[in-house]
């Protein structure tokens, strides 16, 4: 995602790592700096975004299975 917004994810995913182990943080695409999850108005669960993620993937790849 970061790369996608044209932000350094080499740099920001490791600062992100670091704050997330105290309080939920993201990352503001606009600004591209990281701030707490409340400041942003995220309130979705990361675990079910991981597991969207992981069930459309599977998804993906059970279709390119097919021939």
């Amino acid at each position: 995602m970061c790369d996608n917004a044209g932000l350094n994810s080499n740099f920001i995913i490791p600062q992100l790592n670091t704050k997330i182990e105290k309080e939920p943080h993201g990352i503001s695409v606009s600004s591209g700096q990281i701030e707490a999850s409340s400041e942003l108005k995220i309130y979705d669960h990361m675990r079910s975004k991981w597991w969207a993620i992981k069930l459309a993937t599977d998804a993906a790849v059970t279709i390119l299975r097919v021939d």
